[in-house]
């Protein structure tokens, strides 16, 4: 059996349940911490037994890392995954720290979908739209923007994957297509009118996007 398709037998296994995307949007000097996933999985997606977390930046330039370990630079249609749900941070220049606030993933937990949250060096945390209203994937003015993402999956039975996958995972947008953005983008206009399938869909959406990033 070659190679690939020894890798599409062990995709296979992976069960993606369930998506949630929302809009970022920053400017000036900002920064965000995110908190493990296990801390903020009941808010975000209790039904899922798995969190795993991605970041598709849809326009400018930031920087992403491990809390703790040096962070790499990423460009317009990059893509970031944290397959085990590690804290992490992404920020507008490298060395920057924030309060994680696990208190405002519960918000999120409870807002209307897809909603967007706004960066900038006058606030001391994301600003959270629950307005409900679909925003332009890039604000005006905008130093950064993105497409995040909580992908919920099953671990049992012993799903043989996210065990053999590093704590992140960049997938650099050059050399490659732009379908990690463009599905991103789709999925969360899905998620905005809902109409029928859209669940369905936006989970299809997701193992797209999972995939190709692996």
């Amino acid at each position: 059996m070659s190679a690939h398709d020894t890798l599409s037998d062990v995709l296979r296994t992976v069960r993606l349940r369930t998506a949630v995307f929302y809009y970022v949007s920053c400017e000036g000097e900002w920064v965000a911490e995110a908190p493990t996933s296990r801390d903020i999985a009941t808010a975000v997606m209790p039904e899922a037994e798995h969190v795993m977390e991605y970041h598709v930046l849809t326009s400018g330039e930031c920087w992403a890392g491990l809390v703790g370990q040096e962070p790499i630079k990423m460009r317009r249609g990059d893509v970031v995954l944290l397959p085990h749900g590690d804290a992490h941070v992404v920020s507008s220049a490298p060395g920057m720290r924030a309060d994680p606030g696990v208190g405002s993933y519960f918000q999120m937990g409870r807002a209307q979908r897809p909603f967007r949250i706004h960066y900038d060096s006058s606030a001391a945390g994301g600003m959270l739209d629950l307005d409900g209203h679909l925003p332009p994937p890039a604000a005006a003015g905008s130093a950064a923007s993105f497409v995040c993402g909580f992908i919920g999956c099953d671990l049992k039975p012993f799903n043989p994957l996210i065990a053999t996958l590093p704590r992140m995972l960049h997938l650099p947008a050059e050399g490659r297509s732009a379908l990690s953005e463009q599905f991103a983008t789709f999925a969360a206009a899905q998620s905005a009118g809902r109409p029928p399938g859209s669940d369905t869909l936006v989970e299809r959406l997701s193992e797209m996007v999972s995939v190709e990033t692996i």
